[in-house]
C-alpha cells in the first residue's frame, strides 16, 4: 500500500471520493467525516472516516467499521417501508399525534382527504394549520387531550366532514382516537382512525325513511297500541300454526254506524274518479274528527263510516266522545252539497256494551270489532231515520245527564226483538 495512490488502490469512482474528502480537508483546515462502503471478499462493508489534517499537504485518515450498524439502519429502514406500504393499502384514513398534539404521520388515504401533498407534508403542522375554522380545530383538540389525559379510547364516533363531497353533499366517518403507549406504558400520543361510511350512512338514512313510511302506513291501518305489539313482539301474536292473532276483550265501548243517505243512487250519476273524490273529502274530515275526539276509526264500507270509543286505550268518558263526534259529522256533513244542490245527510247510529276487538289473519291486517254490541250499533243505523242519531237504550243511559235526547220507542230489530231507542238532538247548555 505505500507508495501508491489512491487510484492504483481503489476504482476510479471510489478513489476520486476519497480525494474529495482529503482536499476537502486540507482547504478547509478542519475535520473532514464521510461513510462509505467498501467490498471486502466479497463482502459489502461500511466505514465511516474521519479525516483530519496534520500539516500543509497531509491528513490523517482514521476509519472504523460500521457495518453492523448499517445493517440495522437498513433492516430498520425496510421494515419503516413494509409498514408505509401496509398504512397507505389501509382503507381507513390514519393519523397519530404526539402528546402536544403536532402531527407526526398519516397514510396517504388520510393525506388525501386533507388536501395534503403526501404523508410526510403533515409532520410538524397542527390541526390550526389544516382547518379554516379554528373552533372547529380547537374542538378535535380538546378530544385527543381528552383520550390523552383519560387514557381512554374513544370508538366509533359518527361525524360528519366539514369540507363536503365534490357533489355538495356531506361525508361521514366513523371514527376512533387511541392512546399511544411507550414500552413503559405511558402516553406518548394520540392515534386516529377514520373509515368513510358516507354510503353506508346514505344507505342507513334511507332505510330509515323508509321505516318511518312504513311505521306511518302501519298507523294508519292499526291503532298504534297494536302496531307496537306487532313490531315489539311478534312471536306474541302468532299461534302454532301461524296465523296472527291478537284480540282483546273490552267490556265496555261505544260504537258509531253512518251511512251517507242515499248515496248509491247519486253514485250512479257520477264518474268514478267524482265519487271517490267525494268519499275521500267527506271521510277525511271524519278522520279528522275522530282525531280530535280521541277516537279509533275502524272502516269504511262503501259509504258507511265506523268508529269507536273506550280502546284500544280505555277511557271512561266514551260514550260522550262518541255522541260529539256523531253531532260534529251532522254538522260537517251539511258543508257538502248534492247535484241537487241539497246538502248530504246522514243516518247515524250508536250502541254501547261488550266487545272483542284485534287482528286476525296472516294479510293485509286490519283492526276489527266483534261483538253483539257491534251488531246492535249497526241495527241503530239501518233503522235510523235521514238528518237523525239513534242510540240504543244502553248508550241512553250514559249520556241522559249531558245531552237532549228524545224517546223514539220500541222498534223491531232483527234478531233482538224489540229494543226501546232514543235520538240524540244536542248537548245540555251548562
Amino acid at each position: 500500500m505505500l507508495g501508491k495512490t489512491l487510484h492504483e488502490v481503489f476504482e476510479k469512482s471510489q478513489a476520486d471520493t476519497f480525494l474529495g474528502y482529503i482536499q476537502q480537508s486540507l482547504e478547509s483546515r478542519q475535520t473532514v467525516n464521510g461513510e462509505y462502503s467498501l467490498t471486502i471478499r466479497g463482502q459489502e462493508v461500511w466505514f465511516a472516516s474521519s479525516i483530519s489534517p496534520i500539516s500543509a499537504e497531509s491528513v490523517i485518515w482514521v476509519a472504523r467499521d460500521i457495518t453492523e450498524r448499517k445493517q440495522a439502519e437498513k433492516a430498520l429502514w425496510e421494515k419503516e417501508q413494509i409498514l408505509r406500504l401496509v398504512l397507505d393499502n389501509i382503507p381507513q384514513q390514519i393519523f397519530w399525534k404526539d402528546t402536544n398534539l403536532v402531527f407526526l404521520g398519516c397514510n396517504k388515504n388520510w393525506a388525501k382527504s386533507a388536501q395534503i401533498e403526501s404523508p410526510d407534508a403533515v409532520v410538524g403542522l397542527t390541526d390550526y394549520d389544516l382547518l379554516p375554522n379554528q373552533e372547529i380545530a380547537e374542538q378535535y383538540r380538546q378530544r385527543d387531550h381528552q383520550v390523552m389525559e383519560t387514557n381512554t379510547p374513544e370508538s366509533h364516533i359518527v361525524e360528519s366532514k366539514q369540507k363536503t363531497s365534490a357533489d355538495g353533499k356531506p361525508v361521514w366517518f366513523d371514527v376512533n382516537r387511541i392512546p399511544i403507549h411507550d414500552s413503559q406504558g405511558k402516553v406518548i400520543g394520540v392515534l386516529g382512525t377514520l373509515e368513510d361510511i358516507t354510503l353506508r350512512k346514505h344507505a342507513e338514512d334511507a332505510l330509515l325513511a323508509e321505516q318511518e313510511k312504513s311505521e306511518r302506513l302501519l298507523l294508519n291501518i292499526l291503532p298504534s297500541a297494536i302496531a307496537d305489539q306487532l313490531k315489539q313482539a311478534p312471536s306474541l301474536s302468532e299461534k302454532s300454526d301461524g296465523k296472527a292473532l291478537i284480540a282483546e276483550q273490552f267490556n265496555e265501548a261505544t260504537i258509531l254506524f253512518a251511512d251517507i243517505v242515499s248515496f248509491t243512487s247519486l253514485a250512479s250519476r257520477m264518474s268514478p274518479k267524482e265519487l271517490v273524490n267525494l268519499l275521500n273529502q267527506i271521510f277525511s274530515t271524519f278522520d279528522q274528527l275522530a282525531e280530535q275526539h280521541g277516537l279509533e276509526k275502524i272502516k269504511t264500507i262503501g259509504d258507511a263510516y265506523m268508529v269507536v270509543g273506550g280502546l284500544p286505550m280505555v277511557r271512561p268518558d266514551h260514550a260522550e266522545a262518541v255522541a260529539d263526534m256523531a253531532l260534529d259529522m251532522q254538522r260537517e256533513i251539511s258543508r257538502f252539497m248534492r247535484d241537487d244542490g241539497e246538502p248530504f245527510r246522514l243516518r247515524i247510529g250508536i250502541n254501547t256494551g261488550s266487545v272483542v276487538a284485534g287482528v286476525i289473519g296472516i294479510k293485509k291486517f286490519i283492526y276489527d270489532l266483534w261483538g253483539d254490541a257491534v251488531n246492535v250499533a249497526s241495527r241503530m243505523q239501518d233503522h235510523g231515520v235521514a238528518g237523525s242519531i239513534q242510540v240504543s237504550a244502553a248508550t241512553y243511559e250514559r249520556l241522559k245527564e249531558l245531552y237532549v235526547l228524545q224517546e223514539r220507542g220500541a222498534i223491531a230489530i232483527k234478531g233482538k226483538g224489540e229494543m226501546l231507542t232514543y235520538w240524540l238532538t244536542g248537548k245540555k247548555i251548562g
